[in-house]
């Protein structure tokens, strides 16, 4: 196991520096990062390997008889961790349409007009009391997109089931380094290698995409200040509403518009980029666009309920902008 995870991390940190950085993810730009996941396909179809799931055979390499490895892995074992992190990148994006979808789908089916035409199951619940539960969707889609685009580039995030330690213990990441693949505990990395601050699980992800868009690597932007403050409304929605006497931090469904757009950019940046590495194989990239493309719709049923303003003008395509400006 490396030195920094086990000895005093001032001590480790000043000994290991040169080689610390050794240790940050590789390569930085998706065409490089597209050779080996296609070097690894050629691999495995070399070796008759079927990855359909790749979750188990991710699992044998980095446990051998109960045991964690850390280091040393084979070509293979490196195969199947490049294959794995981009099957689990797809199925975080997937996860990602979910959660937009489920807002989106929500909220339409709770329009105003629906509720005049006595659509609803329960007329006497609002949609403009939703967003204790919209907002926390929209912010973990956006997590989830985060998440996909640094494990396409070589830095996944999984949980050791075997040990008996401390759930913050087991938190650990397999990165791919110049030097071969690793696996650490996940806060010690955090600190040792990317010299990011930890926090809980989102803040974390969070404080480790900063460091992918920090140092320049192939990534799509988002402004690390924006996901703050979508972070605090997420827990104004979703925690503070429960001490206080009121739900007026749940009843601005204007917000929830705003953040609609504000995912759905960053997953669609998000989607592009792993695509960019592997072509989906999932369909989400096509109910994605068709998710997007509803958007008009959706926006044209509460134009009469709220000024959008600038927000029209961030609306995929311009046909949705001209026919909300014609209701």
């Amino acid at each position: 196991m490396l030195g920094f995870m086990l000895g005093d991390r001032l001590r480790a940190t000043q000994q290991m520096a040169p080689e610390l950085r050794n240790h940050q993810p590789w390569p930085r730009s998706v065409p490089e990062v597209r050779k080996l996941v296609r070097q690894a396909e050629r691999l495995a179809a070399r070796l008759r390997i079927k990855l359909f799931d790749t979750s188990w055979r991710f699992k044998r390499c980095v446990f051998r008889r109960g045991v964690l490895r850390n280091e040393s892995f084979s070509l293979v074992d490196e195969s199947i961790f490049a294959l794995h992190s981009l099957n689990l990148a797809h199925n975080q994006l997937n996860e990602a349409c979910n959660k937009l979808w489920t807002t989106a789908e929500f909220v339409h089916a709770t329009r105003p007009r629906a509720r005049r035409l006595g659509g609803l199951l329960v007329p006497a619940f609002s949609s403009m009391y939703s967003l204790g539960t919209l907002i926390p969707a929209l912010y973990y889609a956006t997590i989830s997109a985060m998440l996909a685009v640094m494990t396409s580039m070589g830095c996944i995030f999984f949980r050791d089931e075997i040990s008996e330690a401390r759930r913050k213990e087991r938190e650990l990441c397999c990165v791919r380094a110049e030097s071969g693949w690793y696996v650490m505990k996940r806060t010690a990395y955090a600190s040792s290698v990317l010299r990011v601050g930890t926090g809980d699980w989102h803040q974390m992800v969070v404080n480790f995409y900063g460091f992918f868009v920090r140092e320049g690597y192939q990534v799509p932007h988002i402004s690390l200040e924006e996901m703050a403050k979508f972070r605090k409304e997420r827990d104004d929605a979703h925690y503070r509403v429960l001490s206080e006497t009121t739900v007026t931090k749940t009843t601005d469904l204007s917000l929830y518009f705003e953040r609609l757009l504000f995912a759905t950019q960053f997953v669609g940046a998000a989607i592009s980029h792993v695509g960019g590495i592997q072509r989906d194989r999932k369909g989400y990239t096509e109910r994605f666009d068709q998710l997007v493309a509803a958007y008009e719709n959706l926006f044209r049923e509460y134009a009469d309920e709220f000024s959008f303003g600038d927000l029209l003008s961030q609306l995929p395509g311009v046909a949705g902008q001209q026919k909300l400006d014609q209701h």
